[in-house]
């Protein structure tokens, strides 16, 4: 997800995120959460970690195969869009999670 979110950020002009373990490892439990209630993200879609940055976003999906596929879909979305290319941003960190019937979701967390 790094490097399709890189690409797009390079797009528009912008310099590439690193990654950062801190906001991987929360990405990664969020996503097992959302996995593991199987939402539709309609209520409560997010977490609410900041985690001590100064900035901090996060985008949240499900339903898409491939990191690719949801960078793109992220990209179609004024909001999800806007987090990508925050040049505030400065790293990030992402996982999926598979819940039960297969659906998988994704979280992508920012930090500045």
């Amino acid at each position: 997800m790094l490097t399709h979110t890189n690409a797009a950020r390079a797009a528009n002009g912008l310099p590439g995120l690193s990654w950062n373990g801190t906001l991987a490892s929360r990405s990664c439990t969020w996503a097992e959460h959302l996995a593991s209630i199987n939402s539709d993200l309609s209520v409560n879609p997010h977490s609410t970690f900041a985690g001590g940055f100064a900035r901090w976003g996060e985008n949240v999906a499900y339903g898409y195969g491939t990191a690719s596929a949801v960078v793109n879909g992220w990209m179609g979305s004024t909001g999800h869009r806007a987090n990508i290319l925050n040049a505030q941003y400065t790293m990030m960190g992402s996982c999926s999670a598979a819940a039960s019937n297969g659906t998988i979701y994704w979280v992508q967390q920012f930090g500045g």
